[in-house]
């Protein structure tokens, strides 16, 4: 007996011998039931794409009630084998595990991603703290749970990561063709920081920090943003924010333009000129891709209706990470 604790330090290296290995107590392993990554991951997402996930890699938090397997156990890819890998293997056991992917993984006193991520094994929540958007950095999270009670889930389980930020995008039209409106500059007021937390206590699942709110500006002075009478120009593109509740005149809008008219039988107009305007009520949605669009009228007022609200398309939307 004295060189059991040998043994067993050596018996995850073996690849052919019992069924089944035991690892303690009530929680049989079966023999080369490993649980590992491999990648099948289509992002072309600016903010997430594959490569980024592949160079930088990913984080895992999970386990099985009373027991964390994994406590943001960093998961990296091999480009000379084109596997997924990550330190101290991990077997499954006869549990009903949760698992809970995140990219970007979190980095202590970074100004990105200074926020926290935790997983309670006992409440099966996962809680992601102090996330700053302001840099517009992309936020992915893969929940997943696998009943491997009967010792079943050695195959490959599917993660499938999923947009947990909004998508907010800002387009203007001009109404009449005798107006050139140039947009120099764009702002937008609004809360930046937050909380998520999954399953989440609200449909949204973030609580916003509002003493996060700050401006945050578009500058176009180099190449002005001309405004056309057929078609929307886009002003404000894939600004990535924390999902809300927006309330009437909660979130405002400030844009900065040039603006020339030449009435019949007199001389061109010309002034630069400053315009505030809040967005209507609704809802910022996780994975929500937002559109605002504002029409500038004759008397040069813009007017915003009802946004529209499309899916975070596969085009720049998260893919899928299997798990096996």
């Amino acid at each position: 007996m004295k060189f059991l604790p040998t043994i067993l330090l050596l018996l995850p290296l073996l690849t052919a011998c019992n069924s089944e290995l035991d690892f303690g107590g009530d929680t049989p392993g079966t023999k080369n039931a490993v649980i590992g990554f491999s990648n099948n991951m289509k992002i072309t997402r600016a903010e997430a794409t594959l490569s980024d996930i592949e160079d930088n890699g990913f984080s895992v938090w999970g386990g099985y009630e009373g027991n964390t397997v994994f406590d943001g156990r960093k998961v990296t890819y091999n480009d000379s084998n084109s596997e997924w890998g990550y330190e101290n293997t991990e077997y499954w056991t006869y549990n009903t595990y949760d698992f809970h992917g995140v990219y970007p993984t979190p980095v202590a006193n970074s100004t990105d991603k200074n926020y926290t991520v935790t997983w309670d094994n006992t409440t099966k929540e996962l809680k992601i703290e102090n996330f700053n958007a302001s840099n517009n950095i992309d936020l992915l999270h893969a929940p997943v749970a696998v009943d491997n009670q009967n010792g079943q889930s050695t195959s490959p389980v599917t993660m499938n990561f999923n947009h947990i930020l909004t998508n907010v995008n800002v387009e203007l039209i001009k109404k009449q063709e005798a107006q050139v409106i140039e947009i120099v500059k764009a702002a937008i007021l609004l809360p930046t920081e937050g909380d998520y937390s999954w399953p989440g206590t609200n449909s949204i699942k973030w609580s916003v920090d509002e003493s996060s709110t700050k401006t945050l500006t578009f500058d176009y002075s180099a190449e002005s943003k001309t405004l056309s009478t057929t078609q929307y120009t886009p002003i404000i593109e894939n600004l990535l924010c924390i999902p809300q509740e927006i309330t009437a005149n909660a979130i405002t809008l400030r844009f900065d333009y040039s603006f020339s008219f030449k009435p019949e039988s007199s001389a061109v107009i010309t002034e630069n000129r400053e315009y505030y305007v809040t967005l209507p009520a609704g809802t910022w949605n996780p994975g929500d891709k937002v559109v605002y669009r504002g029409i500038i009228d004759a008397h040069m007022n813009i007017v915003f209706g009802a946004p529209t609200v499309e899916e975070w398309g596969e085009d720049m939307a998260g893919g899928t990470i299997i798990i096996k």
